[in-house]
């Protein structure tokens, strides 16, 4: 657990970057896959919910957002849907690291809220709009 959050980490604040990167959902999603099998049916979940964002609405970040907050849900699912001896105390460090990484993903795509909600988010296919500086 602790090396699957370091590599979203680091990808997310590079030290050669001076802390700043990209917003780690593919290297999160990499790093679930890889905690086999508690968090990997629920990493698959959140991906098919990234697909069918992204065929929707052709947003990448809001499908990526969609992502981060449907991991957790489908690792307590799948906690609740096991059931078995101390099924939640087993589950509770994937559910926490889950949650604080999707918690990440959300505080990274914060100004992509933002147009999402003000309608000016950038969709798949479009040109994006020259900025104002």
């Amino acid at each position: 657990l602790g090396v699957a959050a370091a590599t979203v980490l680091g990808h997310v604040f590079p030290i050669y970057l001076r802390f700043k990167g990209g917003k780690g959902v593919a290297t999160g999603f990499g790093s679930m896959l890889a905690l086999f099998p508690q968090v990997t049916i629920p990493a698959v979940a959140a991906l098919i919910v990234w697909i069918i964002t992204v065929k929707i609405w052709r947003m990448v970040s809001l499908a990526s957002c969609l992502a981060a907050i449907t991991l957790p849900i489908a690792v307590a699912i799948g906690t609740l849907a096991s059931g078995g001896d101390g099924g939640f105390a087993r589950a509770l460090p994937f559910l926490a690291l889950t949650g604080l990484l999707g918690t990440l993903v959300l505080l990274r795509h914060r100004s992509n809220i933002r147009r999402i909600l003000d309608r000016t988010e950038s969709k798949i296919g479009t040109k994006a709009k020259p900025t104002e500086e």
